[in-house]
């Protein structure tokens, strides 16, 4: 996944606190069974470069997650009625770093640091995840993902 970042406060022309806009090229696995929030999402990461895929059942994440090359992944804790702690634990097996958006607030979940709570702006879940990549080696072709800043 090659990440890169600018300031995004110079080029808004609406009221409202800055953010630094994020680009994200890669294979973004999206879980998620609310389509509406899914679609939000799947707009928001291809805007900011991702190819895309969207799953709304833990079956079916867990299934992309086992063959398919990700570069990271957005899970609702809950999808339907499963919780999604298999998949998180799978992602975490394979080095995929992603981060947990629900709307649950008191959670018992190992994965405490990277639970976004809903609603959130899709830009702070883009942010984090590419925090979340900044360090982390790809073992499938050894290069380490650095941010590149643009101005």
């Amino acid at each position: 996944m090659q990440i890169s970042t600018h300031n995004a406060a110079s080029t808004r022309r609406t009221s409202g606190p800055a953010y630094r806009a994020v680009s994200i090229k890669g294979r973004v696995l999206i879980a998620e069974d609310e389509p509406l929030i899914a679609l939000d999402l799947a707009c928001e990461f291809e805007k900011a470069g991702a190819e895309v895929i969207v799953v709304h059942t833990l079956q079916n994440a867990i299934a992309i997650a086992r063959i398919d090359a990700l570069s990271a992944a957005v899970v609702d804790l809950r999808l339907k009625n499963d919780l999604s702690s298999p998949l998180c634990a799978l992602l975490q097996l394979r080095d995929i770093p992603f981060v947990v958006y629900t709307g649950y607030s008191d959670i018992d979940c190992r994965y405490s640091r990277l639970i976004i709570s809903k609603p959130a702006p899709v830009h702070l879940i883009i942010e984090r995840l590419a925090v979340l990549t900044l360090s982390r080696t790809d073992k499938s072709n050894g290069n380490v993902l650095e941010p590149v800043l643009l101005f």
